[in-house]
């Protein structure tokens, strides 16, 4: 974990493109996303198939969870070694091969607007 570093947050679509450009990387596209949050098509979550409480920051039930420096939730880890957090803490905003205007925010996090995205399913 970096205990002083947190994910950026609070920033619009274009924010986002221009910070993933200046780290040499893109907007994940929905499949790309899916990739890196599990290890299987056949789970729904980075941990496993069922839910277990408190292992992601999703700020459920009452957990009263805040935005947390990455990897501070070890057992949250992803399809990829060593990416953390892609279930929970901060949204993420995605892009597909619908063209450039087709832009979706994943809420799976703890400061969410609308509706939670609990797992690792695809949606549209």
């Amino acid at each position: 974990a970096f205990p002083d570093h947190f994910p950026l947050n609070c920033v619009n679509w274009i924010g986002c493109n221009e910070a993933c450009a200046w780290a040499g990387g893109h907007i994940c596209k929905e499949k790309e996303w899916n990739l890196a949050c599990k290890f299987s098509d056949s789970e729904l979550f980075p941990y496993g198939s069922k839910y277990i409480e408190g292992v992601c920051n999703l700020g459920l039930n009452g957990e009263g969870r805040s935005l947390a420096a990455p990897g501070a939730y070890r057992g949250c880890e992803g399809g990829i070694p060593g990416v953390f957090d892609i279930l929970g803490n901060v949204g993420e905003w995605l892009q597909d091969g619908k063209g450039d205007s087709y832009r979706k925010f994943r809420a799976s996090s703890v400061q969410h607007n609308g509706p939670l995205s609990l797992d690792c399913t695809p949606r549209c």
